[in-house]
């Protein structure tokens, strides 16, 4: 269910990604508007996301190792939050799934390195 709905959103939101990114062959367009990404985000995979890393026993979404479905939902969020880390305050269990994964040596220069946040949970 979480790759799913992570490809979905990722489909829907690839245009307002691309501008993030400041892609060159990037064409602005009504779909880089960031409220209607962001807002499409908060109602429909961070909720399920943060509520998914809380309850697990492991540091990871579906098993006690880290699995693609991590990596996928890590590619999504990794530039939304180098670029808008805000966004992840309501969100710090998937703001540390991030951080965790970005600061692993095999994923050096795919990832940005995720900026020093402070959580207590």
């Amino acid at each position: 269910m979480i790759a799913e709905k992570t490809y979905e959103a990722r489909i829907r939101i690839k245009n307002w990604l691309d501008h993030l990114d400041h892609r060159e062959d990037h064409e602005c367009d009504d779909t880089c508007d960031g409220d209607d990404a962001i807002s499409y985000l908060e109602s429909n995979l961070l909720p399920t996301i943060e509520y998914t890393l809380r309850r697990s026993s492991s540091p990871w979404l579906s098993s006690h190792k880290m699995t693609w479905c991590d990596l996928l939902v890590c590619c999504l969020f990794n530039p939304i939050i180098y670029h808008c880390p805000r966004l992840f305050d309501r969100y710090p269990n998937v703001f540390l799934h991030n951080k965790r994964i970005a600061q692993m040596d095999e994923f050096a220069g795919f990832l940005y390195n995720v900026r020093e946040r402070r959580y207590s949970l």
